[in-house]
């Protein structure tokens, strides 16, 4: 699901991640080897498309703040 896929990337366990060997001061870029080593959590697809759903409920909520 590229909702999930998607949800991951912009996770702040996935940035925090790559963020620990970004290089670059304006504009930080991520290092393609420490991208590709991160546990890619992978749930059935069927609990993937759960997830997403749930975000698509709430997030909504946090534009509003």
């Amino acid at each position: 699901n590229p909702y999930y896929a998607q949800a991951f990337l912009m996770s702040r366990h996935f940035v925090d991640y790559v963020m620990q060997d970004a290089y670059g001061v304006k504009m930080p870029r991520a290092d393609a080897n420490k991208c590709n080593d991160c546990a890619f959590p992978l749930p059935p697809i069927k609990e993937q498309e759960r997830i997403v759903r749930a975000l698509q409920g709430i997030l909504p909520l946090f534009s509003n703040l």
